[in-house]
């Protein structure tokens, strides 16, 4: 009867640590696993890395394809290049060219 008795003062009395206890695990489980936890922190991280090399790559491209434009405009006409796409684009070859055919 003795238990009885204390029953509801042991519920009042480890209710608040129990509930401290919980709030702790839910507030670290998210800080490390949540949609803005230090796991999708770090994801993020990788990404960003992993699209600036991306991005540097494509404005090397960039850069290329401009200069190879440049040189296609009126008035400034590199006859080499415009040969070599005219032969790539139409088809055409040169006497003289050798023609590489793979066998199939």
């Amino acid at each position: 009867m003795a238990f009885f008795g204390r029953f509801p003062h042991l519920i009042r009395d480890g209710f608040v640590p129990a509930l401290a206890v919980l709030a702790v695990g839910y507030f670290t489980y998210h800080t490390i696993e949540g949609r803005h936890g230090l796991i999708a922190y770090a994801r993020l991280n990788r990404e960003i890395v992993a699209l600036e090399s991306e991005k540097t790559r494509l404005e090397a491209e960039k850069t290329t394809l401009e200069q190879r434009v440049a040189r296609l405009k009126p008035g400034a006409v590199d006859r080499d290049m415009l040969e070599e796409e005219v032969r790539r684009k139409l088809g055409y070859v040169g006497r003289g060219d050798l023609i590489y055919q793979p066998s199939r």
